[in-house]
């Protein structure tokens, strides 16, 4: 049975200064607004990961996965950075994995409405739609596309650049357009990559016969608009659509002029609610992705 799963993969966000507060007021207030003590207990303060920034405190493996960046200054150019927000892949999970374990009743569409209510915004978002169990076997797929078998289209109708994802030599999915443009499409083999790797979700991979990531990084004012239509979402079932949209709409496959069979039952499960949440109750059971999060804690 195929199973489809959708979340995003990681995150970062941009909140103002306020005129008349210190930059270290306003992180403190943006810790306490985004409830980010409570739910993932005390920050350390770190090098800041972004060369923009010259100050930062952080959460996760030597205060890396989880960070706030400021530059320390006091000058226009200073307070006019504002300060960044900073969840990598694993901070992201390691968010997620809090607030399931400890039933805080505090998701990440909560935090980003946040972010929007302090004057702020996202300024990358990258979306991923796990696709489990499924016959599209990735390499035909690239070689479809090339031999113009499949057509890529994207929201203007238009062909968008078609690269090949590549590990070892061996092809493992495609991707579409620049990493430097506001939308950069990503299609792969996770589950070759989670066993290649040893991957916090090893024993997940060795669950099903495939496991397809389709993921999609966007940026700037896309990230923005995004962002807030995420956190005007009403419900779970309409937040699930909407990132799934973003993925399947924007970059389009057909096939003898319809669209491919799994871009129609993404459309159509999405729609009707019938994604699954495998991650909520994993986080809970493996022990590798829990060692994963946790080193830094244990140190």
């Amino acid at each position: 049975m195929c199973l489809i799963e959708t979340d995003i993969d990681q995150i970062t966000l941009s909140v103002p200064n306020i005129d008349g507060m210190s930059q270290w007021d306003r992180v403190n207030q943006i810790v306490d607004e985004l409830r980010l003590k409570g739910t993932l207990g005390p920050f350390s303060e770190e090098l800041p990961r972004n060369r923009s920034y010259d100050r930062a405190i952080g959460w996760g493996d030597s205060g890396k996965n989880i960070q706030i960046m400021w530059r320390a200054g006091e000058l226009d150019y200073d307070l006019k950075q504002g300060l960044l927000i900073y969840f990598d892949a694993t901070g992201k999970r390691l968010f997620d994995l809090y607030t399931n374990y400890e039933e805080l009743g505090y998701r990440w569409q909560e935090l980003i409405g946040k972010v929007y209510d302090l004057g702020g915004h996202v300024t990358r978002i990258d979306i991923a739609i796990d696709v489990y169990n499924s016959d599209v076997i990735l390499s035909e797929l690239y070689q479809d596309v090339k031999d113009g078998k499949i057509q890529v289209k994207n929201q203007n109708n238009q062909t968008p650049t078609i690269g090949e994802f590549a590990k070892n030599f061996e092809t493992t999915g495609i991707t579409i357009n620049s990493r430097s443009s506001d939308a950069y499409g990503r299609f792969y083999d996770k589950r070759k990559e989670q066993i290649d790797k040893l991957g916090p979700f090893y024993e997940r991979a060795l669950g099903f016969k495939s496991w397809i990531r389709l993921e999609g990084e966007f940026k700037h004012k896309l990230a923005r608009k995004i962002g807030k239509q995420i956190s005007d979402c009403d419900s779970f079932n309409d937040l699930n659509e909407l990132l799934v949209t973003q993925i399947i709409s924007r970059w389009k496959l057909i096939k003898n002029g319809e669209l491919l069979k799994l871009w129609h039952m993404l459309e159509i499960k999405s729609h009707d609610g019938l994604l699954v949440t495998l991650g909520k109750d994993e986080l809970k059971s493996f022990t590798r992705s829990i060692r994963y999060f946790f080193k830094w804690w244990w140190s």
